[in-house]
């Protein structure tokens, strides 16, 4: 992406497992059940740290450190330190929902202009379940379908004994993982993410981690922060009824299964977003009538139905097809040409 995706930031808040001894150990011998240890033990262990976040966004790579706390009731706590633009800004997830420091909009030009920080990306992911995942593995059965899990070796990592492990795709043009995973927390203290083609893309380490740590109540006010989440009025919320037939198109990647559906009504009109997921890589689809514009704007480059328009946004690649009236918009972390062939096997769509 052209710009730091600051949510990515928040795969903190997952952590930790049971305690086993390590020292001197070897390679385990069931890496299943240490991967799924250290996702299945998210709540129970506090801590806290200096987190430092990288990511690839054209070529250039963006840094983003915070302070993060976790309390034993599940209350976390996460302060930017850098960059300048965005130091000091807090933001509190407790039981009633997301909090952060106030944004007025010269903040947010500032940090929009440096291209560091996309605040609005940041808000919006960061109240999605899925962004909580330390590294953003799920459905661990699908997973160990479709990936291999391989011991790498033992390293010492923020002053800690940590076990390496890589995760690639059994199928090509997957993308890849690597983890380090502390021996006696089972705690993840650092993820680095590869694309399909091997380059990297983001990671996060835990610079410094105390996990016996003293916290001080005071931190975890809400005095002075904006709720710009609450859950309570997330259950009340309904998603809009469509005004057409969504589409599944036959050809979905191997090993690949609908993950979930969420609606929406924007500027354009009402949008359904299908996500797919092999327990790593993902795959979104969005769908969508086409404005009259659009129809026009179609009908004067002659474009058929068949044709798939490639165009960046943030950085990151869109697939289009324009069918019978509907827009078909996919982006993904895989090949291309998977991509194509989803899109391409879309059929003619009934007007509803």
């Amino acid at each position: 992406m052209k710009i730091v995706t600051l949510h990515l930031i928040c795969l903190w808040f997952v952590c930790v497992g049971g305690v086993v001894p390590c020292a001197g150990q070897e390679a385990p011998l069931d890496l299943k059940a240490l991967l799924r240890q250290s996702m299945e033990a998210t709540n129970n262990l506090p801590f806290t740290g200096q987190l430092i976040f990288h990511r690839r966004a054209q070529d250039q790579r963006w840094r983003t450190a915070t302070q993060v706390q976790r309390l034993p009731s599940g209350d976390k706590r996460m302060e930017i330190t850098y960059p300048e633009a965005a130091q000091g800004i807090v933001m509190l997830h407790d039981k009633t929902g997301l909090w952060r420091t106030p944004l007025n909009e010269e903040v947010r030009k500032t940090l929009d202009q440096d291209q560091k920080v996309d605040m609005e990306i940041f808000l919006r992911a960061y109240r999605e379940k899925e962004i909580l995942n330390l590294s953003r593995l799920e459905r661990l059965g699908l997973l160990f379908k479709n990936y291999n899990i391989t011991f790498e070796n033992n390293e010492k990592f923020a002053d800690r004994d940590a076990f390496q492990i890589k995760i690639t795709g059994k199928a090509p043009h997957r993308p890849a993982v690597k983890i380090w995973i502390d021996c006696q927390t089972k705690m993840q203290l650092k993820y680095v993410r590869f694309t399909p083609d091997g380059t990297f893309e983001e990671s996060f380490f835990f610079e410094s981690i105390d996990l016996q740590p003293n916290f001080s109540q005071s931190a975890f006010s809400t005095e002075g922060l904006d709720q710009f989440f609450s859950y309570n009025a997330a259950k009340e919320e309904q998603e809009p009824d469509l005004d057409f037939t969504p589409i599944e198109p036959p050809a979905i990647p191997a090993g690949f299964v609908l993950r979930s559906n969420h609606r929406w009504k924007r500027g354009e009109g009402l949008v359904q977003h299908s996500v797919y997921t092999d327990g790593m890589a993902f795959l979104s689809l969005f769908q969508r009538r086409q404005t009259e514009q659009e129809i026009q704007k179609q009908k004067e480059e002659e474009c058929s139905s068949d044709t798939i328009k490639v165009f960046e946004r943030r950085g990151t690649k869109v697939y289009m097809r324009e069918i019978n009236g509907f827009r078909y918009s996919m982006v993904g972390d895989i090949a291309a040409d998977e991509i194509y062939k989803m899109l391409s096997s879309i059929p003619a769509t009934p007007k509803k």
